[in-house]
């Protein structure tokens, strides 16, 4: 694990401080090839450039001869009734396999069908036609409630070990990692 952001409610984090802890933990672990991040941008990625982030991902992989499983993004646009908007910066990166999220189950209030991408999952595509996201695992769902959000989310740990559930696509993210991971370790690298 390579914490590369500090608690945002303490202090402001800049692109190229997030960039640079990136680097440095995998520079730190070379024996790691395969690393997740759903940490990012919460802009929207342009459809004409390559984000400075994007590009940075790029140079880290090529560099350090590693693949970055990088999520999509969350939008919240479901939530005022728009479209759902394209990956965000970062998640542009050519190299990195980008992740979204699909239903993993439906509540009564869940806007998507099981196995249809969530509501909040950010979609592609990416700059110059691009195609992005590159997979989805589940992620969760999500609907509104009298103005309220719900969330239906997918198992995981919460901070203390317990069984507890989330949605977004930081969750959805890191079973592809671990499938990336055990082919990597199967073709031996």
């Amino acid at each position: 694990e390579a914490v590369v952001v500090p608690d945002i409610r303490k202090e402001k984090v800049y692109l190229e401080d997030v960039i640079e802890d990136v680097r440095n933990a995998i520079e730190r672990h070379k024996d790691i090839k395969v690393w997740t991040m759903s940490v990012g941008s919460t802009i929207e990625c342009s459809l004409n450039s390559f984000s400075e982030g994007g590009v940075a991902l790029d140079n880290i992989q090529d560099e350090n001869g590693v693949l970055i499983i990088k999520s999509a993004g969350n939008s919240h646009a479901f939530e005022r009734g728009k479209d759902c908007e394209r990956i965000t910066e970062m998640a542009d990166s050519v190299r990195a396999l980008t992740v979204g999220s699909i239903a993993n189950a439906k509540s009564q209030y869940d806007i998507a069908e099981i196995n249809m991408p969530s509501p909040f999952t950010r979609q592609g595509p990416g700059p110059s036609h691009i195609i992005k996201p590159e997979l989805v695992a589940y992620g969760g769902n999500a609907g509104m409630f009298f103005g309220k959000l719900r969330t239906t989310g997918v198992k995981v740990f919460d901070i203390d070990g317990n069984p507890a559930t989330a949605a977004g696509t930081s969750f959805s993210t890191p079973w592809v990692a671990r499938i990336a991971a055990d082919i990597n370790y199967s073709l031996d690298g």
